[in-house]
C-alpha cells in the first residue's frame, strides 16, 4: 500500500482520518485501544502491513503475511446506546459485504456473526472490541480481508476453508484503492445506523446472509452444541434458533453452521 495515497484519499472523511499506519506491528486492535482509551477521535484508523500477533474471536490467530491483504481497525464513539454496541461489526460487515460485492461482481455472503464468504470460503473476518463503564459504546472494530493471496499463503490447514479476492477474481487488486472503497460503503452503514438504529441494519445484515430462515443449524459454544432452524436476527445482532420441540432461543456468541442432508 502506498501511504501518502492513503493519507490523501481519508483527507476530510470521518472515517480514515486520522490515519496510522505501519510496516509491521503486534495488533491493529491492541494499537486502535490504546488511542481509544488515550481519547483518539472517531475515525482513527491504524492499518499495517504485517500483523505479528493479530487474533480474531474467540482468541484464534488470524494469519496476515506481508503485503498480501488489508489489516486495520477503526475506532468508533458512536451515538448510539450502549446495547447497540455489537451491531458496530454489522454495519461494517454489510458495507464491506456491498463494496465487494460491486467490485467481483459476484455474491459476497455473511456469516453469522461476522465473516465475510466468497463461494462458502472465508475472505474476511472481523473483531469487535470495547470498554465498558459508559452510557454510550466506545469500540474498535477490526478487520482481517485476505486480498493478493495465493493459496500457498495461507497455512495447509486452512486451505480448503478460505479464499481471497485474487483467487476468486484472477487479478491482483490495487489495496490502497480497496481500503478508500470500502470506509466509504463502511461509513454509510455506520450513519444509517446512527440514523435509523437496529431494525435497518438487521435487515441489510439479512439480505446478505448465508443462511436462510428454515435452514437447519448448529451453534457451538465451547464444549456444547444446539441445533435447529434459523429464524434470523433479535434486534441487538443475535441469533435465533427454534430448537427442536421448544421455542425460540438467542445466542450471543457461538461458531453457526448449516446442516446438510435433514
Amino acid at each position: 500500500m502506498d501511504p501518502g495515497e492513503l493519507h490523501r484519499n481519508v483527507e476530510g472523511r470521518r472515517f480514515g482520518h486520522p490515519l496510522i499506519y505501519a510496516e509491521r506491528m503486534g495488533s491493529t486492535n491492541d494499537r486502535c485501544l490504546e488511542l481509544l482509551e488515550a481519547g483518539s477521535p472517531e475515525g482513527t484508523l491504524v492499518i499495517c502491513e504485517e500483523q505479528t500477533h493479530g487474533r480474531g474471536r474467540r482468541a484464534r490467530q488470524w494469519s496476515s503475511p506481508p503485503r498480501l491483504g488489508i489489516t486495520m481497525t477503526l475506532l468508533l464513539r458512536p451515538s448510539l446506546p450502549a446495547t447497540s454496541a455489537p451491531l458496530l461489526a454489522f454495519a461494517a460487515a454489510v458495507g464491506m459485504a456491498g463494496a465487494l460485492e460491486k467490485a467481483l461482481e459476484r455474491p459476497v455472503r455473511i456469516k453469522w456473526p461476522n465473516d465475510l464468504l466468497i463461494d462458502g470460503r472465508k475472505v474476511a473476518g472481523f473483531l469487535a472490541e470495547g470498554r465498558g463503564g459508559t452510557s454510550r459504546p466506545a469500540a474498535v472494530v477490526g478487520v482481517g480481508l485476505n486480498v493478493n493471496h495465493q493459496e500457498s499463503d495461507f497455512p495447509p490447514e486452512i486451505r480448503d476453508r478460505v479464499t481471497s479476492l485474487r483467487l476468486a477474481s484472477g487479478r491482483l487488486w490495487d489495496r490502497s484503492l480497496l481500503v478508500t472503497q470500502l470506509l466509504a460503503r463502511w461509513e454509510e452503514e455506520h450513519e444509517a445506523l446512527e440514523a435509523g438504529g437496529s431494525a435497518q441494519i438487521c435487515s441489510r445484515w439479512e439480505r446478505l446472509s448465508y443462511l436462510l430462515p428454515g435452514d437447519r443449524v448448529r451453534v457451538d459454544l465451547e464444549g456444547t452444541a444446539r441445533t435447529g432452524r434459523y429464524l434470523g436476527l433479535g434486534p441487538a445482532g443475535e441469533l435465533r434458533i427454534e430448537e427442536n420441540g421448544g421455542g425460540p432461543v438467542s445466542f450471543s456468541f457461538g461458531e453457526v453452521a448449516r446442516v446438510r442432508g435433514e
